[in-house]
C-alpha cells in the first residue's frame, strides 16, 4: 500500500512539472486543456476531474484508514480509479495537443 501511494505522488509531481514545462515554454494555449474544463471537439473533459479522480482520490483512499486494513473492495475502486484517471489525464493531454495544431 505504501509503494502504491508513493506512485501517486510521484506521477502528481510529474503531471505538475509538465504542465508547468508546457506553460514555460511559452504553449499557454497548450496548457489550457490541463485546467479547470477544457472542449476536445464534441467531447468536453476537465482536467480538474482528472486530476481529482485519478491522483487525489486513490490518495485520500490509501491513507485512510479502511484502505490500510487490506479492505478488497477498496483496494478494487482505488484501482480502478487509478485507471479512469490515467486515462482521462492522457486523453486531455492528446486532446491539447490538437486543439492547438
Amino acid at each position: 500500500m505504501r509503494f502504491t501511494a508513493f506512485a501517486l505522488v510521484l506521477q502528481l509531481a510529474a503531471l505538475v512539472l509538465f504542465v508547468l514545462s508546457v506553460a514555460g515554454a511559452g504553449s499557454i494555449g497548450s496548457a489550457g486543456p490541463l485546467g479547470p474544463s477544457s472542449p476536445a471537439g464534441t467531447a468536453s473533459c476537465s482536467g480538474s476531474a482528472a486530476v481529482i479522480v485519478g491522483l487525489l482520490v486513490p490518495l485520500a483512499l490509501q491513507v485512510a484508514r479502511p484502505a490500510r486494513t487490506g479492505a478488497p473492495g477498496l483496494a478494487a475502486l482505488t484501482a480502478a480509479l487509478v485507471l479512469v484517471g490515467g486515462f482521462l489525464v492522457k486523453y486531455v493531454i492528446i486532446a491539447a495537443g490538437q486543439l492547438v495544431s
